[in-house]
């Protein structure tokens, strides 16, 4: 009776971490994690790239997004495989964020005792995998439905405000913070790989900051209502 109990239970967790993922249809892996000391060593960007999308999500690099990807931001979970352990062990899991950066999953631990970097990658890689396939993860979103900007705009009333100061650019490991004069962070910007695109978010409001005809504008949705805001900086 209790094993068949502890079953029930582990299945509505899986159920219900399933259903997390579930929500997103796009990924984004970066071209190099923390703990690398260059790009894609040992392909391992490239095997989790290949995995995600064999699970079924529709997966891209973090400097090859496509316009129409990005502009949906909060469409997108970003990866990030987070490297811990022992002396004796490689310990490795995935964590799954959102576009306001919080973390929305995480894939069980993966171990290995093999003191080859590139062999015990593997192996904790494979482990990972071997719990996030069982999740069965599907979309559930509608494709069909769903709007990109250009949808929005044939909608919805395009606002256009501008900002009074002009912002200061600093650079971060993920792309760009922007302060006022006070030294407050007004907007935080996540790069995709295009000097003219940026992820932003402004407070609660997450959308995209693009170049067009040499002002910087920050462009996000609220209530299925399209907002415009030029953005003084320079970077």
């Amino acid at each position: 009776m209790k094993k068949i109990v502890l079953f029930l239970v582990l299945g509505f967790c899986i159920q219900g971490f399933s259903q997390v993922l579930n929500k997103y249809q796009y990924v984004v892996v970066p071209t190099k994690f923390d703990f690398m000391k260059v790009e894609n060593e040992h392909r391992l960007n490239t095997v989790v790239k290949n995995k995600l999308e064999k699970m079924g999500f529709i997966a891209y690099y973090e400097n090859n997004i496509p316009l129409e990807v990005a502009q949906k931001a909060c469409e997108i979970l970003k990866v990030d495989l987070v490297r811990g352990g022992t002396f004796v062990w490689t310990k490795m899991n995935l964590v799954f964020k959102d576009c306001q950066n919080k973390v929305v999953f995480e894939s069980d631990e993966g171990k290995s005792k093999d003191k080859d970097f590139k062999a015990a990658y593997t192996e904790c890689t494979d482990q990972i995998f071997e719990s996030l396939f069982a999740l069965k993860y599907k979309f559930q979103g509608n494709q069909d439905k769903s709007l990109t900007t250009k949808d929005v705009v044939k909608s919805t009333v395009s606002q256009v405000e501008s900002t009074n100061d002009n912002l200061i650019a600093e650079k971060t490991t993920s792309g760009f913070i922007l302060k006022n004069n006070q030294n407050q962070t007004v907007y935080k910007l996540t790069s995709t790989g295009k000097s003219d695109l940026f992820l932003a978010q402004k407070g609660q409001n997450n959308g995209m900051l693009y170049l067009k005809d040499e002002n910087w504008i920050f462009e996000y949705t609220n209530n299925d209502q399209l907002f415009t805001e030029i953005v003084k900086v320079k970077f």
